[in-house]
C-alpha cells in the first residue's frame, strides 16, 4: 500500500493478491480510475534486475512492440516495480491458443530485431550507459554468463554422461562458440503464461521481462 500510495499519489481502494512467479510477490492495487501491478522482492540485489527488466522493455515499447508501461522501479523498503494494469485473458486460457503462439513468434521475431551493442544479461544494461560491461562474442557469453564448459566438466564427473559423450559436447561447444551472431534482445520466458490477450484474441501485452538478455 505504502508504494502504490507513493506512486500513484492516491490511497489505494483495494489490494488483492495476484499469481506470481516464483520469486516476486505480486499485488494488483486500484486506485480511483487506475489500476496498477506491484512486484516486490525481499533481496536488495533484485533492483539491479528490475532496472534491467525496466530496460529492456523500453526498448521493445520504442519498436511499438505490446509492452506494459513501467511507471515506477525502486527500492524502498524493498525492491519493487509498479507496471500499469494491462486487462486481459492470460494467454494459458486463451480461446485460440494455436493463434496466440503464432502471434508470439511474430512478436519474437521482432524482439530479434532489436539490435544490442553485445552478448549477455550485462547488454541489455549498456544499451542505456556505454561503460556498462558486455561480453563482446557469443563465445566470451557462453563461458563467462553460461558456464558452459564448466557445466559440461561437472555433469562428467557425476556421471550423467555416457563414455566419449563428454568429448562430443566440448566438440558442439567448441563450434557453437565460433558461431557469428550479431547481438539482439531476447525476453527469456516467451510462454503463454507471460502473455495478456484481448477479447478478439490479439495479444495486447507481454509480461515478465527478467529473464531478458542478448
Amino acid at each position: 500500500i505504502e508504494v502504490a500510495t507513493k506512486v500513484l499519489r492516491k490511497f489505494p481502494q483495494h489490494v488483492r493478491r495476484r499469481g506470481g512467479g516464483l520469486t516476486n510477490l505480486v499485488y494488483q492495487v486500484d486506485a480511483g480510475n487506475e489500476s496498477v501491478i506491484v512486484r516486490v522482492h525481499a533481496d536488495p540485489a533484485k533492483l539491479k534486475v528490475f532496472k534491467r527488466e525496466r530496460q529492456a522493455m523500453t526498448l521493445a515499447r520504442n519498436e511499438r512492440l505490446p509492452v506494459p508501461r513501467i511507471l515506477h522501479v525502486g527500492a524502498d523498503p524493498h525492491p519493487f516495480m509498479v507496471l500499469e494494469n494491462v486487462r486481459g485473458v492470460v494467454g494459458t486460457h486463451a480461446y485460440d491458443k494455436i493463434g496466440t503462439v503464432r502471434q508470439m513468434g511474430e512478436i519474437t521475431a521482432r524482439i530479434h530485431s532489436i539490435r544490442m551493442p553485445g552478448f549477455g544479461p550485462a547488454a541489455v544494461d549498456s544499451a542505456f550507459a556505454a561503460r556498462a560491461p558486455r561480453r563482446p562474442s557469443w563465445g566470451a557469453h557462453l563461458e563467462a554468463d553460461l558456464k558452459a564448459s564448466e557445466r559440461i566438466t561437472t555433469l562428467e564427473r557425476l556421471g550423467m554422461f555416457l563414455p566419449d559423450n563428454a568429448d562430443k559436447m566440448r566438440q558442439i561447444l567448441a563450434h557453437m562458440s565460433a558461431w557469428r551472431r550479431n547481438p539482439v534482445l531476447h525476453h527469456g520466458d516467451m510462454r503463454l503464461k507471460n502473455i495478456i490477450v484481448d477479447q478478439d484474441g490479439r495479444i495486447i501485452a507481454v509480461l515478465d521481462w527478467e529473464q531478458c538478455t542478448c
